[in-house]
């Protein structure tokens, strides 16, 4: 192949598009809009209950037509009911009538895409597009995140590279591994960053009851990783990582599994041309080996449980020295000095006064 014929191929093949490119060629432009509007919580409110009741995966399989319009204007109806009062931005006060703001919730949802109207005879029905169900499943799934299982995590992708291996897959099940590897270390990274977030919330307007509900809780294995205990055990999947980094070796330097999955990143990944399906081989890789890391970031998730530990440990201690503080000075009066300095933590001005109990209430 010369220079000109690897030129002229090059020109033929479509641009890669990237994210930045793709998310409004397959989303509606109009679609955030709802969700950057005054009623945006009630908005969300009522996509959560339609997807739900019925574009959810779990929700009945709808009709091939599409559901009658005044279906899912009843069912708009019916959860304008048990919401708070709506901001006026539609044109709609708090007085108008239930129905006519179910009628004007409902064209609003269809104007910004998230349904759409199909009309069939002399009926009018509604139907949601693939993509902004994926979209709003996807919307669902991160709003509702449990925590993460670092075991299972870890056994998947263990299980997809033995696959590979033993011949019994290719690029698809390569791809996948190294998204799980992917999403696993985004994971462990940005908890350390939540961890900081959590202890920022719990400030000193924060009562002694929820800021130990909260911080035993809320924490990380409720929160983030849900076998964060468990992750330094002899037993636990993630000893195998050293044999997943050498399945990730023998697959990139072996020429038989190379060449099977690179025929396969061309036939299945859209990759047109040898360059594309080498870079997105390569790129797999590269998110696999990157499991290396995980023990430092790991670590440095370890630092930030030990700080969030000690201030969390710290600020109860004060909070009972505090309170033990408290009750001495209702039985003392507050111009004694143990009174005084406990009264300005509190921020209350006793010089020259007789406060009584109700300083402290």
């Amino acid at each position: 192949m010369d220079a000109q014929q690897t030129l002229s191929e090059f020109l033929r093949a479509p641009p890669v598009k990237t994210a930045a490119h793709l998310l409004f060629e397959r989303l509606p432009d109009r679609l955030f809009s709802v969700l950057a509007s005054p009623n945006r919580y009630r908005y969300w409110g009522l996509l959560f209950t339609l997807y739900e009741k019925r574009f959810g995966p779990e929700a009945p399989l709808p009709p091939s037509a599409g559901f009658l319009s005044r279906e899912i204007i009843h069912d708009i109806e019916i959860e304008l009911q048990y919401q708070d009062t709506w901001e006026d931005d539609e044109g709609n006060s708090p007085d108008t009538p239930l129905g006519i703001r179910a009628v004007g919730v409902f064209n609003q949802i269809v104007s910004t895409e998230w349904i759409y109207l199909e009309k069939r005879g002399y009926e009018r029905r509604v139907l949601m597009r693939p993509i902004v169900s994926q979209f709003l499943d996807l919307l669902v799934q991160f709003a509702e995140k449990p925590p993460v299982f670092v075991a299972g995590k870890i056994l998947s992708i263990y299980a997809n590279l033995q696959l590979i291996i033993e011949g019994a897959a290719d690029a698809p099940t390569l791809m996948e591994a190294a998204a799980q590897s992917r999403g696993l270390l985004e994971h462990i990274r940005n908890t350390g960053t939540n961890v900081r977030d959590l202890m920022a919330s719990l400030g000193p307007e924060t009562s002694t009851k929820d800021y130990v509900q909260r911080f035993f809780n809320d924490y990380i294995e409720q929160v983030f990783i849900g076998d964060y205990r468990e992750l330094r055990t002899k037993n636990h999947p993630l000893a195998r990582r050293g044999a997943i980094l050498e399945m990730v070796t023998r697959i990139h330097a072996t020429e038989p599994y190379r060449n099977k999955l690179l025929d396969s990143y061309r036939a299945k990944s859209g990759a047109v041309t040898d360059e594309r399906a080498l870079r997105l081989f390569e790129r797999d890789i590269q998110r696999l080996r990157d499991l290396a890391k995980i023990d430092e970031y790991l670590d440095r998730l370890d630092t930030e449980v030990r700080t969030a530990n000690r201030r969390a440990l710290a600020a109860l201690n004060y909070r009972m020295r505090t309170a033990r503080s408290d009750r001495r000075c209702h039985r003392q009066r507050p111009g004694q000095p143990a009174c005084r300095q406990s009264f300005r933590r509190r921020g209350i001005d006793v010089r020259g006064q007789d406060c009584g109990a109700e300083a402290f209430h």
